[in-house]
């Protein structure tokens, strides 16, 4: 899981230019990390200096090729790849939240980076191993049972 302080706007913006390839989104424009920026703001929580901690675990995932995706925005090489995770605020409250997100990947120098193009909607979140989940086409990152 990736865990993180709200100190962490700048390190979310530096580790999104890692993961995006030139001329995909800029890491201020990238859904990501507007989405946590907006979780700080909606928390009341300062850019920096907060002690409040976000745990974001991968819990399922679904991949579409180009051939499956949309014929005005699939580009060759390129794979749509879905993740739903689980989102908690650790040590303010036992609940857990469902958060999924979409985006369009190219395989780069070894890797998979977010590529060139307009962001993917994000699917609907459903929680983790509901039926509903899995009639998406949702599946396990890891065995439930780990």
């Amino acid at each position: 899981p990736l865990s993180s302080s709200s100190a962490a706007s700048d390190v979310y913006k530096r580790q999104a230019d890692a993961w995006i390839a030139p001329g995909g989104p800029t890491p201020t424009q990238w859904s990501v990390v507007r989405g946590l920026e907006a979780l700080l703001t909606t928390a009341q929580q300062p850019a920096q200096g907060s002690s409040l901690q976000l745990e974001l675990t991968a819990a399922m995932a679904k991949v579409d090729s180009d051939d499956d995706a949309d014929a005005d925005a699939s580009v060759d090489g390129q794979v749509v790849a879905c993740v739903d995770f689980v989102l908690a605020l650790v040590g303010v409250a036992t609940e857990q939240i469902a958060a999924a997100d979409c985006q369009r990947m190219i395989w780069t120098d070894g890797r998979w980076l977010v590529a060139t193009g307009p962001e993917e909607p994000s699917p609907a979140s459903v929680c983790p191993g509901t039926p509903e989940s899995l009639a998406a086409g949702w599946r396990w990152v890891v065995s439930p049972d780990d």
